[in-house]
């Protein structure tokens, strides 16, 4: 599977449902007030579709891994901001490396 989608459903009443799916299950999912919450019934398909794309990056977001590690934003800030340390996979300590120019 590893494919992940939102989108929405016109129901009877004409109202809208919003549904996701995440990569690593194969049912999708209703939008929900809560966990185990009512459905929430949306004017539009464009509202529906985007509650269910909101919810699903919610729940991926904690669930994402690179390379064994969780990614935050934090760790990838500070990457960024000191190119030259360098982390290991599975370690917590930088090693700095300096580039020399040949003459």
């Amino acid at each position: 599977m590893n494919h992940s989608t939102a989108f929405a459903e016109k129901t009877i009443g004409g109202a809208y449902i919003g549904r996701f799916r995440v990569a690593w299950r194969s049912e999708a999912f209703l939008v929900r007030e809560h966990r185990e919450g009512r459905v929430l019934y949306f004017g539009t398909a464009e509202e529906a579709e985007l509650a269910a794309w909101r919810i699903k990056h919610k729940i991926e977001e904690r669930k994402y891994r690179r390379d064994g590690a969780v990614i935050s934003a934090a760790v990838s800030a500070g990457d960024a901001l000191f190119p030259t340390l360098i982390r290991q996979k599975g370690s917590t300590r930088y090693t700095k490396v300096e580039t020399r120019r040949r003459p």
